[in-house]
């Protein structure tokens, strides 16, 4: 696939609806699909092609204990907030 000459910054630019249209050689994560056949085409996400696995794996694991951490930390406050009610 060539490289083509309207690419800025990985944007080739807007569709007629205004929505971004991205560069495939820069962002091959970013896929065009549409949701009918008809209809307008969004961008999809998909695992960077040049990403490693295991880094994939690692941000997934810190996201979710960021998400773990929080849930403990609101089910703390509940209970606290519970225990000076009573």
């Amino acid at each position: 696939m060539s490289h083509d000459a309207r690419c800025v910054d990985g944007w080739l630019g807007e569709d007629g609806d205004g929505h971004p249209i991205a560069c495939l050689v820069c962002r091959p994560h970013l896929r065009p699909r549409s949701t009918t056949p008809i209809g307008p085409q969004v961008l999809t996400g998909f695992p960077e092609p040049r990403e490693p696995v295991d880094d994939r794996a690692e941000r997934k694991r810190r996201r979710t204990y960021g998400l773990r951490q929080r849930h403990a930390r609101r089910l703390r406050m509940i209970q606290q907030r519970k225990a000076t009610e009573e």
